[in-house]
């Protein structure tokens, strides 16, 4: 807290490391900008409007972000703006990614923006001299899919796993962050000019749970609201590996500053959940406030004849019964990441979904306020541990 008290009165002058954050007002995104400026940097954040109140006011109104925030807008689609965007920066968090709601017609719609996207900002940080390091938000989705039930099973899987591309059970989001970080390495490897020297660190965070700082609709939200709104009164035998928004917004900024975070991947994934566990956890705090959160686990037959009905149903097959384990030990060791509970982050997405309108409550249930964020850790990873803001 020391640290982040000390940097929360930093000067705003051109001396502080200035770091670009795309996708800022997203829900990983927003919670980027906050744990930078409790470490004393200046922001830029790239959004689609900044002049639109609903989605900006809540980083305005982040603690330093009167002097040490700007928001600018940017396209990933697009070339306009971006060289602007990295003008003066020394690292860029590349956090913006198409994800969509529903599936898309075709995988190319939600592919091409991603790997296209990655490359733009990328091109971007190279031909600004000052950038010293790109962290890119992939997933666990770029280690883990394209695989059958049986080499899921029991698998472990780390940063040296790839997502299989050539299996055919792939699916468009899967494989649109596979294919974007895989852009983004080749890129690094041979696509900067010769001696430019620009680094590159990714995040890879599997299941993203916690409080929200904006309304950010987001798969993490529907799988809780699912819960919390009872649209299913039976829960099929599903396992997510879970992460908390705030371990992966502090990873993020580690993977930023610290040394030997350059050229490495970094699986963020706390522990593996249970849908059920979610259930049974969520009913026990919220269904005494009115909420009828189900907590019987469906069989798997029965979730196979669904899915000849129901595509959400279908989708949830290939994962019945299946536990795959994850080695976080990287992210441990090279950036010193402490994982917050899992189980109090899934309360914390529920309350904040309820109060930011994204979960409907049922008729005469308590209403639910959004839940403190809570300490931001800076220790080893504030301005003050910058080299160049050393040495300026």
């Amino acid at each position: 807290m020391a640290a982040a008290a000390a940097a929360s009165s930093a000067p705003a002058g051109d001396s502080v490391p200035l770091v670009l954050v795309t996708g800022a007002s997203g829900f990983v995104g927003s919670h980027c900008v906050r744990v930078l400026l409790a470490g004393g940097f200046r922001v830029r954040g790239t959004v689609r409007d900044p002049k639109d109140d609903a989605k900006t006011a809540p980083l305005r109104e982040l603690e330093g972000a009167s002097d040490r925030l700007e928001l600018v807008a940017a396209n990933l689609m697009k070339d306009d703006g971006w060289t602007e965007a990295v003008a003066g920066a020394m690292y860029v968090l590349h956090v913006a990614s198409p994800f969509p709601i529903t599936a898309p017609k075709h995988k190319d719609d939600l592919i091409r923006p991603a790997v296209d996207g990655t490359l733009r900002v990328l091109k971007a940080a190279a031909a600004e001299a000052c950038v010293r390091r790109v962290v890119l938000t992939s997933s666990v989705a770029s280690i883990t899919e394209g695989r059958s039930p049986a080499e899921l099973k029991d698998r472990t899987f780390s940063e040296e796993d790839w997502s299989d591309l050539e299996s055919g059970r792939i699916a468009a989001y899967p494989e649109s962050k596979t294919r974007a970080e895989r852009a983004a390495w080749e890129f690094i490897k041979s696509g900067q000019p010769e001696g430019r020297g620009l680094e590159l660190a990714t995040i890879n965070p599997s299941f993203i749970v916690g409080p929200m700082i904006r309304r950010s609709p987001c798969s993490s939200v529907e799988v809780v609201q699912n819960l919390m709104e009872r649209k299913f009164s039976i829960i099929p035998d599903v396992n997510l590996w879970c992460v908390d928004v705030r371990d992966v917004a502090e990873a993020h900024v580690r993977a930023m500053v610290l040394p030997a975070a350059a050229g490495k991947r970094f699986l963020l994934s706390t522990r593996e959940y249970g849908l059920q566990e979610m259930g049974v956890d969520l009913a026990a705090v919220y269904n005494p406030k009115g909420y009828s959160v189900p907590t019987a686990k469906a069989s798997n037959w029965l979730i196979h004849v669904a899915g000849w009905f129901s595509a959400t149903a279908a989708a949830t097959v290939p994962r019945l019964g299946v536990h795959e384990k994850h080695n976080h030990a990287q992210a441990e060791a090279v950036l010193g990441v402490r994982w917050r509970d899992v189980k109090t982050a899934v309360a914390e997405l529920a309350a904040s979904g309820v109060a930011l309108g994204l979960i409907q409550p049922p008729k005469g249930a308590a209403a639910l306020e959004c839940p403190p964020l809570g300490d931001v850790r800076t220790e080893g990873i504030s301005v003050e541990d910058v080299p160049a803001a050393k040495e300026s």
